[in-house]
């Protein structure tokens, strides 16, 4: 199973658009469909409602709008074309290593993220 990739970009200081944008990969339509579906649930049962929510229709980047925070979920091609990490390359961005379905060690529990913090423009 691949890992899903998820990156955190601090936009503080360098963009007006949103003070952070979350953006993950998934690995097809159904994938895609799956993580917008559970992040937006999730949000709105800890208070936070999406103000916008838009893509659910192609399924190929699906964008969920916090105001502050902005999370897109990309299907592998759109997430390399668009490569907004690049468009972004003054921000500082947070990566996350998915360890357990990279084969790590998961009895921390369902999920154990790692997050490795770099700069984007010393080309991370």
């Amino acid at each position: 199973m691949k890992a899903l990739d998820v990156v955190l970009i601090d936009l503080r200081g360098v963009s007006d658009a949103a003070d952070f944008f979350v953006i993950c990969t998934a690995t097809s339509e159904p994938h895609v469909r799956a993580v917008a579906y559970n992040l937006a649930g999730a949000l709105r049962e800890a208070g936070h409602r999406p103000w916008h929510i838009e893509g659910t229709e192609s399924l190929r980047w699906v964008l969920l709008d916090l105001v502050d925070i902005v999370i897109h979920v990309f299907r592998d091609e759109a997430r390399e074309f668009y490569a907004l990490e690049r468009l972004w390359g003054d921000a500082e961005a947070t990566h996350f290593d998915d360890r357990l379905a990279s084969g790590g060690d998961s009895t921390v529990g369902e999920f154990d993220f790692a997050p490795v913090t770099e700069s984007l423009r010393d080309g991370g």
